[in-house]
């Protein structure tokens, strides 16, 4: 018995004059709420970002996409283009330097208040130059580093895996081209300017990646960027020095019920400003194991290690936070059990429940009161529990 997900009824997807375009728009709502179970002080699930307040409602994403793309058996050239716009929560995490984030340490500035818990961002805005199956993006866009993705329509999960939300870079502008290679093989490279950045310097990373897929063995990806970027890990902020990242994906659909992913990625930043001093490396594991139970029900399972090594890049990034600006050089696990829940193509349903633990050094910054991860920075482990719902138009 096959097991297949609907594809999403989109409501303009029928606009002849959009067709006749080549233009698609599309988008989704999200929203939902994450708790610990602890009346927290500051109100945060501790390191979590994205459902990052602790029993409160969030409207995550109001998206809008617009796209314009080649067809698959495109020959000759192909001029189009993509942009991304949202409203929600989630825009604090998606901001980049240069653009709807300060030049200097990106914060957002498309809200008057910076500590506002909403706002706007434009994650994506680029033109696609297509010519046969040669693919240019020319502009901003998603970084193509590890698998989790920021559009809630692109995870299983409510909650994001440390490494997606510390380890890797969100965005890069600049151009990345991509072409296939015979059955298999998928291969993509260009220049991009840094982790999460606009136009703040004209340092340039070489970012590119390889895919082989295959029907019986799934696909498994590896990908890089290299250059110079923040030594204290504030996008446009100086001074810089080399940071490399690599991450390595393996997807396996055994059966049309049951997937596995493994992810591991490692990243080293030289001359890292933290209070150990010197470079400064990340790494971990990630597995995701997902079972469709029937047309409607799927369950999932992910584990990860990941570890700080140096206190460079796990932290509370929105303001009021009581873990932000802290360090904590160690190993961060996490489990976290959830169900998708579409009766068809538009709707999903995400409950999850998650246990997250640290172990390591307290916080080595003694200008942040707080001495551990969780619970206002007074614990080193923590259960939540929560769930969204995302409906695409």
């Amino acid at each position: 018995m096959q097991c297949c997900d609907p594809p999403a009824d989109h409501i303009l997807s029928d606009c002849c004059w959009l067709q006749q375009k080549d233009v698609a728009i599309t988008g989704w709502v999200d929203g939902g709420i994450m708790g610990n179970g602890r009346n927290t002080a500051d109100n945060f699930n501790g390191p979590l970002t994205f459902p990052d307040r602790n029993g409160e409602g969030q409207a995550n994403q109001i998206w809008l996409s617009v796209d314009s793309s080649a067809p698959a058996n495109n020959c000759g050239w192909f001029i189009g283009g993509h942009v991304d716009y949202f409203f929600g929560s989630d825009f604090f995490f998606t901001t980049a330097a240069g653009l709807d984030g300060t030049p200097n340490g990106n914060k957002p500035r498309w809200n008057t208040d910076p500590r506002s818990l909403y706002g706007f961002a434009m994650p994506q805005l680029y033109v696609e130059t297509d010519y046969n199956d040669l693919k240019i993006k020319w502009g901003h866009f998603f970084s193509i580093m590890g698998y989790e993705v920021v559009p809630a329509i692109g995870n299983f999960f409510y909650s994001h895996s440390y490494v997606m939300q510390y380890g890797e870079p969100f965005t890069h502008t600049g151009f990345l081209a991509t072409k296939p290679s015979g059955d298999n093989w998928t291969w993509s490279g260009g220049l991009v300017a840094g982790w999460n950045t606009f136009d703040t310097n004209d340092r340039a990373a070489w970012l590119g990646g390889v895919t082989y897929a295959d029907k019986d063995w799934g696909s498994l990806g590896f990908s890089i960027i290299t250059g110079d970027d923040s030594e204290s890990n504030q996008p446009g902020v100086g001074p810089f020095a080399s940071r490399t990242l690599y991450s390595l994906v393996w997807q396996r659909n055994f059966t049309s019920r049951f997937t596995y992913v493994l992810q591991h990625d490692l990243g080293e930043q030289n001359d890292a400003q933290t209070p150990r001093g010197g470079g400064a490396q990340w790494y971990g594991i990630n597995q995701y194991l997902f079972y469709k139970l029937n047309g409607c029900w799927t369950a999932g399972l992910r584990a990860e290690w990941f570890r700080d090594d140096d206190g460079f890049v796990v932290t509370g990034l929105r303001p009021g936070n009581a873990i932000d600006g802290a360090s904590f050089p160690g190993n961060f696990y996490e489990i976290t059990a959830g169900l998708n829940y579409k009766p068809n193509g538009n709707l999903a349903i995400r409950p999850e429940i998650r246990w997250d633990w640290y172990d390591g050094l307290p916080n080595q910054n003694t200008a942040v009161a707080a001495t551990s991860p969780y619970n206002a920075g007074t614990r080193n482990s923590q259960l939540t529990f929560g769930a969204d719902l995302v409906y695409q138009w």
